[in-house]
């Protein structure tokens, strides 16, 4: 079996080497070009995927090719659709990094409204700081905290926000509220309703046809005008123009984000050194341990393939099975195994 690994800043997956070796023949792709990529994948029973784009040509190209595991979770670089008629399987890996992205979000949000790093830069230049011209920011505490989407990093971060005194409300068109959270948490019946009462907006979906520019000139007239919106979902969420007309009209108080529609952002990008802007170069999942996590992730479903196990966090069962390949499966979003202690 061979196994092939895009090799970049991140990969290979130090943590998993020795076990994939133990699985078949693992090559490392230093071509970063979709073309190249997918050159290095001919012949590849397996493929791990980071950024490249794998459509048509993908597919054309690399006919043995039966799974395909994003190391990540997001996966609008994969065109499922094409995949599932090819019989090829789609698996991610949504567990190893929620709490780290909603812990950056909290980091951000804190971060900004209470000016910390203004200040610990001042104190940097001066020895001090200068508190007549250095703003002393706003507490959390009493304001009110909308988290659109309540998937594992939207729940996480609801659940961070109430010990620092704010109320929580919420949307989500398919998730609810967990009970123990209904003393500071309401979910609301439109996103809208969400945008228009809340001091800060923390976007948590998942990127497709439905959600591209959630965030748009439309729904930015929903919001106060003195709100601060999060992102560190994906960039495409948010219509980055209309925020920055936004932002210098005084009709959005900061954009937060760890994430955008162009990566690397260009240094040009007026968004970059904004007064109303805290950009990070999306590494909000990225610490040491959701590393090891991520690469254990993918290496138990690469196993599970081997083995001919029930496999976990497929995307594309359904459509597997409407082209005519059945999959045994667990119910996505269920990890019948510990990646943490491996």
């Amino acid at each position: 079996m061979k196994i092939v690994i895009p090799e970049n800043q991140f990969l290979p997956m130090r943590f998993a080497m020795d076990g994939l070796s133990k699985l078949g023949e693992v090559v490392l792709s230093e071509n970063f070009t979709d073309k190249d990529f997918a050159t290095a994948c001919i012949g590849a029973d397996i493929v791990i995927v980071n950024s490249a784009q794998i459509g048509k040509h993908f597919f054309e190209t690399c006919p043995s090719v039966k799974f395909i595991i994003k190391w990540g979770v997001g996966v609008n670089n994969i065109d499922i659709d094409m995949a599932s008629k090819r019989g090829v399987i789609i698996g991610n890996c949504p567990h190893y990094g929620s709490l780290e992205v909603a812990e950056w979000a909290m980091i951000m949000t804190l971060n900004y409204m209470r000016n910390f790093t203004p200040i610990v830069q001042s104190m940097k230049n001066t020895g001090w700081a200068d508190l007549n011209s250095t703003p002393y920011g706003v507490s959390l505490r009493g304001k009110t905290v909308g988290v659109i989407g309540l998937g594992r990093i939207g729940m996480a971060f609801a659940k961070m926000v109430e010990p620092f005194g704010a109320k929580v409300v919420c949307y989500s068109q398919s998730s609810t509220l967990e009970n123990d959270m209904s003393s500071y948490a309401t979910q609301l019946n439109s996103m809208e309703e969400v945008l228009s009462v809340s001091d800060v907006v923390s976007l948590n979906l998942a990127l497709n046809d439905a959600t591209t520019h959630t965030i748009n000139k439309d729904t930015l007239c929903v919001m106060k005008k003195d709100a601060i919106l999060i992102n560190v979902s994906r960039g495409a969420l948010v219509d980055a123009d209309a925020v920055l007309e936004a932002l210098d009209n005084d009709r959005l108080g900061g954009y937060l984000s760890d994430v955008f529609e162009v990566e690397p952002l260009p240094k040009d990008n007026p968004l970059q050194n904004h007064p109303k802007t805290l950009l990070t170069p999306h590494m909000a999942y990225l610490s040491e341990q959701a590393h090891r996590r991520l690469d254990i992730e993918v290496l138990k479903s690469i196993q599970c393939y081997s083995n001919k196990d029930t496999m976990v966090s497929i995307l594309n069962v359904d459509n597997l099975a409407l082209n005519g390949y059945n999959l045994d499966t667990h119910p996505y979003g269920q990890l019948p195994y510990s990646i943490d202690s491996y």
